[in-house]
């Protein structure tokens, strides 16, 4: 009995010491986006950790299902952690790898949103978001596109007296600041 039990135990150590680096990387990161889930806003260094496991499984990994999502989750974190040159240069090598996928017209739309909001160049952001509707003039953020080039440069003040003018019964807009 206690033989059998000493096989047991050493076959499932063996067993789980076999776990894939796949698994292992899935498995961090499924751990640190659950941290992540319990905080209010991630923490900065809870979102360099999982950014820094992305990067390791797109490198080891590139041709799977997940490498996509991965690499998106790692534009947006880096955009939320402020690093918003980093998530446009993590854009470009999603749109790159990716550049048939109709998933990669939201990565070239956030492109010029961060451009726009956080860069804050609005030549810049009205390139992207022209070769937006030039790849992708029937896609849902079409309008947004549009409006935003053609509302770029207009502070926040004129463009609620715009969206006001818009609505036929403007009164009901109520400013929160």
């Amino acid at each position: 009995m206690m033989k059998n039990l000493r096989l047991i135990f050493m076959l499932s150590l063996f067993l789980f010491s076999c776990e894939s680096e796949q698994e292992k990387l899935v498995g961090q990161i499924k751990t640190i986006s659950s941290a992540m889930k319990e905080e209010a806003f991630p923490s900065e260094e809870n979102m360099d950790k999982v950014v820094e496991l992305y990067d390791s499984y797109i490198d080891q990994f590139p041709d799977t299902e997940e490498t996509y999502t991965y690499m998106e989750l790692k534009a947006k974190y880096l955009s939320a952690n402020n690093k918003h040159d980093e998530a446009l240069l993590a854009y470009d090598e999603l749109i790159a790898k990716y550049p048939e996928d109709l998933r990669s017209a939201d990565a070239l739309f956030m492109q010029a949103f961060i451009i726009e909001n956080y860069i804050i160049d609005i030549v810049k952001a009205k390139e992207k978001y022209s070769d937006f509707l030039k790849h992708y003039p029937n896609h849902e953020l079409a309008d947004d596109a549009q409006f935003s080039i053609d509302n770029l440069g207009m502070s926040d003040e004129a463009l609620l007296e715009k969206l006001k003018a818009m609505l036929p019964d403007s009164a009901e807009i109520v400013e929160t600041n």
